[in-house]
C-alpha cells in the first residue's frame, strides 16, 4: 500500500494539471460531457491502474445516468445507463441515494454486488469506490466512482483525490446548469422584447437604430429591416423640429449622466390616429460597465394599467439576468481566467523546442509562477466551498485550546515576504491572559490570515499594522488594526457580504474573491462571537474580533 502512496503523491504535479485543466474547460464553458470526460482521463493519468466514470443522478425517473467513462467498456456504460439508485445498487447506486461516499474492496464478496458480479467479471475489476457529487447546497447532482482490478481499500490519499475530483465535478455540472439557466433567461427575455405590448427601441450611441420590437413596428407601421440603420427622424412622424430636438438631447443626456429620463411627446400612429406616449430613454451597459447604447421604452397612455405591468415584468427580468451574468463573469471568469492565462503561458514556454533546459534560473521563474497561479486558483476554490460549508451548516468547529502567541506568529510568517517588499511594519502585542483560548484551531487562524492578508493587501508603502489580543471576563478580543487606504463608508454595512469588494476604484481594488470577511464574520458567529468593523477611507481599518471563553460546539 505504501506504494500507492508513493504513486499519489509522485504525482502531485498531475493533481495540479488536472486541476488546472478542469477549471479552464469550466471557464470556457465546455460541453459538459466533454468536461467531465477530461476529468476522467486525468485523474486516470494521476495513476494508470484506475478507471473512472462519472453518473449523474435522473432525480424524475430515480436513477443515475452515463456521462463519462472514457476506459470503461460500451457495454458496461451502457447496463449502467438508467441504472435505479437504492442501497444494494452497487457502489453508485447506493452512493447516490444515500449521499454518502462507498468504499467497496471486493464487488465479488459484498452484497451491493450481487446483482452485477457478472457484469463485474466481464469487464474484469474487483474493487469500486463511489463518491457523492454534490452542488454548493448540498444536493446530490451525481457520483464519481475509481475501479480497480484487484481487491483493495483506498489510502488516506486516495480518499481526498476522490473527494476533490468529485468536487471539480459538482463545480463543473453546476456551471453547465447556470449556463442553460442563462440562456432560459436570455430566451425569456427575448419572447418578452419581442411580444410585450410595448414599443422598444436599442439605438447606439450615434443614436442610429440597432433594433425595434414589434409593437414598436406596428405603430410607425415600418418593417424591422427597414429601421435598422436610420436615425430616429427617418423612423417616428414627430410633430416638429423642436420635438425630433428634444428627443436627440433626451439620449444625450442619458448617454453623459447613465441616468434614466421620461418624457411626455404625442405621435401619431400609422393608422392616424394621435396617441400620447411615454418614453422612457435609458442606458445600456457592456460588460465593462461602459454605456455603448441607449434604450428606449415607449408606453401608450391609454392603455395604462396593462403597460405597467408588463414594463414591471421586463425590467425585473432584465435587472435579474444582467445581475446573474455580472456576478458569474466577475467572480467566476475574471478570477479563475488570469492564473489560468498564466499557467498555460509558462507551460508552453518550457515545453517549447526552443527553450534551453540550461537556463535553470528562468525555469525555476516560470515553475514559482504557475505554482503560485495553481495556489491561487487553489484559495478561489478553497473559499468558495469554504463559504458554502458554512452557510450550509457543514462546517463543524472543534474545542481546541489555542496558543494564540504561536499561531499569530505562525500567520505573520506567511506574509514575511510581502511585508519585506512593502517595508510595512507589523507589531504583535498579546497579553499573558490571551496566550490560550478555546476555540477551533483551524477556524481561529484561518479568522487572523484572512485579517492580515486584507491588511497588508491595502496598506501601503511604509505602512504600520498591529496584531493585538488580550482577555475579558468571558471573552478573548483579536485586533487586526492598519494605517491603509480604509473603507469607503458606504460598503461598509455590505462589506462582510459575499463577492463584496471594499473598493470600485479599480487603482484602489485588489485581486480576489471578496470572500475573505465574509469567511471571518461566518466563523467568528459560529463560535457564538461577533465582529467589529471601524474604518475610514484613507486613514486605515480596525477590526475586532470576540470570541466567548465559555465557546463550546452548540
Amino acid at each position: 500500500m505504501g506504494g500507492r502512496v508513493g504513486l499519489i503523491m509522485d504525482n502531485q504535479a498531475n493533481f495540479f494539471k488536472s486541476r488546472a485543466n478542469v477549471l479552464g474547460h469550466i471557464v470556457d464553458g465546455s460541453d459538459i460531457s466533454k468536461t467531465l470526460e477530461i476529468l476522467c482521463r486525468d485523474t486516470e493519468a494521476i495513476d494508470p491502474a484506475m478507471r473512472c466514470s462519472v453518473l449523474l443522478l435522473d432525480k424524475e425517473n430515480n436513477c443515475v445516468r452515463h456521462s463519462a467513462a472514457p476506459s470503461l467498456p460500451d457495454f458496461y456504460n451502457e447496463a449502467i445507463d438508467g441504472l435505479e439508485i437504492g442501497i444494494g445498487m452497487g457502489s453508485c447506486g447506493t452512493a447516490a441515494f444515500t449521499g454518502e461516499r462507498v468504499v467497496v474492496d471486493d464487488v465479488f464478496k459484498h452484497p451491493y454486488w450481487e446483482a452485477f458480479r457478472d457484469l463485474a467479471h466481464e469487464v474484469g475489476f474487483y474493487a469500486c469506490w463511489s463518491h457523492p457529487i454534490r452542488s454548493r447546497s448540498r444536493e446530490t447532482l451525481g457520483t464519481f466512482a475509481m475501479y480497480y482490478d484487484e481487491v483493495r481499500s483506498p489510502t488516506e490519499e486516495e480518499l481526498h483525490l476522490i473527494e476533490v475530483q468529485a468536487t471539480l465535478a459538482g463545480i463543473a455540472i453546476e456551471r453547465i446548469q447556470a449556463e442553460e439557466a442563462l440562456r432560459e433567461s436570455e430566451t425569456l427575455l427575448q419572447s418578452i422584447f419581442e411580444n410585450v405590448p410595448l414599443a422598444l427601441l436599442i439605438k447606439d450611441a450615434n443614436h442610429v437604430v440597432e433594433r425595434s420590437n414589434r409593437t414598436y413596428q406596428t405603430w410607425y407601421g415600418n418593417d424591422a429591416d427597414v429601421m435598422v440603420g436610420r436615425r430616429s427622424e427617418q423612423v417616428e412622424d414627430f410633430q416638429s423640429p423642436e420635438d425630433a430636438r428634444l428627443m436627440n438631447a433626451q439620449e444625450t443626456e442619458v448617454l453623459a449622466t447613465g441616468k434614466p429620463s421620461k418624457r411626455e411627446v404625442t405621435r401619431v400612429f400609422v393608422n392616424g390616429d394621435l396617441h400620447t406616449i411615454e418614453i422612457t430613454k435609458f442606458p445600456i451597459y457592456d460588460q465593462n460597465n461602459n454605456i455603448t447604447r441607449i434604450g428606449s421604452v415607449s408606453i401608450d397612455q391609454t392603455e395604462q394599467i396593462q403597460v405597467k405591468e408588463a414594463l414591471s415584468l421586463a425590467l425585473a427580468a432584465a435587472e435579474g439576468a444582467n445581475k446573474a451574468k455580472s456576478e458569474f463573469i466577475a467572480t467566476m471568469s475574471h478570477e479563475f481566467r488570469t492564473p489560468l492565462n498564466a499557467i498555460i503561458g509558462f507551460s508552453e514556454i518550457l515545453m517549447s523546442p526552443n527553450f534551453s533546459a540550461l537556463r535553470k534560473e528562468r525555469t525555476q521563474e516560470y515553475a514559482e509562477n504557475i505554482f503560485s497561479s495553481g495556489k491561487m486558483i487553489l484559495e478561489l476554490v478553497n473559499d468558495v466551498l469554504d463559504i458554502s460549508a458554512i452557510e450550509a451548516g457543514h462546517r463543524k468547529l472543534n474545542n481546541d485550546g489555542v496558543d494564540l502567541g504561536v499561531l499569530f506568529r505562525e500567520c505573520v510568517a506567511s506574509f514575511k515576504r510581502d511585508l519585506e517588499d512593502k517595508a510595512i511594519e507589523l507589531t504583535l502585542d498579546i497579553a499573558d491572559d490571551a496566550e490560550r483560548l478555546v476555540a477551533d484551531e483551524r477556524a481561529i487562524k484561518q479568522i487572523v490570515l484572512n485579517l492580515l492578508s486584507n491588511a497588508v493587501k491595502f496598506t501601503q508603502q511604509n505602512g504600520v499594522i498591529k496584531l493585538i489580543a488580550w482577555s475579558e471576563p468571558d471573552k478573548t478580543v483579536i485586533v487586526v488594526e492598519d494605517n491603509g487606504i480604509g473603507i469607503p463608508k458606504n460598503k461598509l454595512p455590505s462589506i462582510t457580504k459575499p463577492f463584496t469588494q471594499g473598493h470600485d476604484d479599480p487603482h484602489k481594488a485588489q485581486k480576489g474573491t471578496g470572500l475573505g470577511l465574509s469567511i471571518v464574520n461566518s466563523l467568528v458567529e459560529l463560535h457564538g462571537g461577533n465582529m467589529t468593523i471601524h474604518s475610514i477611507q484613507d486613514k486605515g481599518t480596525k477590526i475586532s474580533i470576540i470570541i466567548p471563553q465559555d465557546y463550546r460546539e452548540s
